[in-house]
């Protein structure tokens, strides 16, 4: 049985480190990518809701400007419209 020598031992040491340095580092931007990726993705959601709020607050008040004129020209026309 041959033993390493303390030399091949500090190589294998370095050549082990180097490779868990890398596998750290790759490790470490796979993981930012996501995080990237999972920002842009949040941020479109809230857009989108922002922008379907935006949409609910305009219809709301185009649906109330509707209603005042139904409620003004019930008034005029006498159909007996209840709100």
């Amino acid at each position: 049985m041959t033993y390493m020598t303390d030399a091949e031992f500090e190589k294998l040491i370095v050549y082990l480190d180097q490779r868990f340095d890398k596998a750290r580092e790759e490790t470490i931007e796979t993981v930012r990518a996501s995080e990237n990726r999972l920002n842009d993705r949040f941020d479109a959601v809230m857009a989108a809701i922002d922008n379907v709020a935006t949409d609910q607050v305009a219809e709301q008040s185009q649906l109330n400007r509707h209603e005042d004129w139904i409620v003004k020209a019930d008034k005029s026309l006498t159909l007996g419209y209840e709100a």
